[in-house]
């Protein structure tokens, strides 16, 4: 089992008391160990680096430790571009050296924690390819990783033309559904209007038959009617040929009535004349007179 959470390097340490106050008390509830620590040899001071000899009792109680983390920013970098990122971390070992790592180009940049374990710190990346690129913190003497984080390398302008054929495509799909959609409402709404037309065409048809009967029926009534119209007319010329033919009679025979009278009248004319002064003669001049009205009268009453 591993105790320190750093290893321990003799070089920045005193030589030949490396070991010397190593201890261990145990308790009922738990372990306390104590060691000879050097990682205080190497520090910063200033802008640089100190190496010197410089080592510390350490302790520690066995039981669970946080486990150390480290953030990265900005965890997203373009590929083909060197970028400055800057690792924080947290639950490391306390006062230590540690060497920045960045997959692809090994390690090289020193840190220092400080007395909570945090550290705060700047990495030039190299230009990386796409994909997940990892990101360490390692122990400086060992080189062994004590935390570990990733960053993702991407291609923009890759990831942005492939985001734009998704949402073409996306929308091609779409506009195909919306064609397709429109395309069957368009035939549904044929499809009723055809059979909507076709009753309506049926409906006129249907009246038009109707009208078209209607018509040859008052055709019919029409010429039956000018057939009657027709007959009567005829019979209204026979009767007038009758009549016209009964009046020429009439005629004639008014005619012949108004000669037979005109000679009577003259002979009574010359009847009178010669028998002026003879009441007789006048008297029956008279009486034949009368006759002939009488007779005329009733001639032409029988004739009408």
């Amino acid at each position: 089992m591993r105790v320190t959470d750093y290893t321990s390097n003799p070089l920045f340490g005193i030589w030949g008391f490396i070991g010397d106050y190593f201890n261990v008390v145990a308790t009922k509830d738990n372990v306390h160990i104590v060691w000879t620590d050097t990682r205080r040899g190497l520090a910063r001071i200033g802008g640089f680096t100190w190496r010197g000899v410089d080592q510390s009792i350490f302790t520690a109680k066995i039981g669970p430790r946080p486990q150390p983390q480290i953030d990265i920013e900005p965890p997203t970098l373009e590929a083909g571009q060197a970028w400055v990122i800057t690792i924080r971390g947290s639950n490391l070992p306390r006062e230590a050296p540690l060497l920045l790592g960045f997959e692809g180009a090994g390690v090289g940049v020193l840190a220092f924690t400080d007395s909570e374990g945090r550290v705060e710190a700047k990495l030039l990346t190299p230009a990386s390819r796409e994909g997940v690129v990892k990101v360490s913190l390692h122990d400086f003497s060992t080189l062994s990783i004590v935390a570990e984080g990733s960053v993702s390398v991407v291609n923009t302008m890759k990831t942005i033309i492939g985001n734009s054929t998704t949402v073409i495509n996306i929308a091609i799909e779409k506009l195909g559904l919306q064609v397709n959609e429109s395309i069957k409402t368009l035939s549904d709404n044929l499809a009723s209007f055809r059979s909507e037309a076709l009753g309506k065409v049926e409906v006129v048809n249907s009246a038009v038959n109707e009208i078209n009967k209607g018509l040859l029926d008052l055709r019919g009534n029409f010429e039956a009617k000018i057939k009657t119209i027709e007959d009567k007319l005829g019979g209204v010329q026979t009767t007038l040929n009758t009549v016209k033919t009964s009046v020429d009679t009439v005629k004639g025979d008014v005619e012949a009535a108004r000669g037979s009278l005109e000679e009577a009248i003259g002979e009574a004319k010359d009847a009178i004349t010669t028998s002026s002064r003879n009441w007789g003669s006048i008297n029956a001049f008279l009486i034949i007179v009368a006759l002939v009205l009488l007779g005329y009268h009733v001639y032409t009453s029988r004739r009408f």
